[in-house]
């Protein structure tokens, strides 16, 4: 019987490691509450940020108790869609490195690579890298004006 609660014990122990082990994915700041985008007119120092993670964006909002004192904060810990086309995080890591994904602009694609961080272009699915930037690029490529022609008919 002892042998059962050894091993029951070390089942647990394992499947904990595994679970804590990582890095986080997303901190809990970007599963906040909602608050009011709306609420902009801030008094100097009292503004901030929050993640809306249906629009995979940070929102500026004066609502008190907010996550985020920056844009930049923000978009970095919760991977927003405006990391898609910035520079990766690329931190000199120490500890344990982990396969992330991160949008290549050059190619359009989400690309695998390794690292210690989960912050800004470094996603810790393909998937979160795809409907992340994908859309964004998406948008990106359907707002690029169509040449328009100069008063005299040539092509600008």
């Amino acid at each position: 019987m002892d042998i059962y609660k050894t091993l029951l014990f070390l089942s647990i122990i394992l499947i904990a490691a595994a679970f804590w082990s990582g890095p986080r994915r997303n901190g809990r700041r970007c599963r906040k509450a909602r608050f009011n985008p709306k609420n902009t007119k801030c008094p100097r120092g009292q503004e901030g940020y929050f993640f809306n993670r249906n629009l995979k964006e940070c929102f500026k909002t004066c609502d008190p108790g907010v996550p985020f004192e920056t844009q930049g904060e923000c978009n970095m810990r919760c991977r927003s869609k405006a990391v898609c086309g910035g520079p990766r995080a690329i931190p000199s890591c120490s500890g344990k490195v982990y396969t992330v994904f991160y949008f290549d602009e050059g190619s359009g694609a989400c690309l695998s690579d390794k690292s210690c961080i989960f912050t800004g272009n470094n996603f810790p699915r393909k998937e979160e890298c795809i409907k992340t930037c994908k859309a964004d690029r998406k948008l990106v490529l359907e707002v690029v004006p169509i040449k328009q022609r100069s008063r005299s008919g040539a092509m600008l």
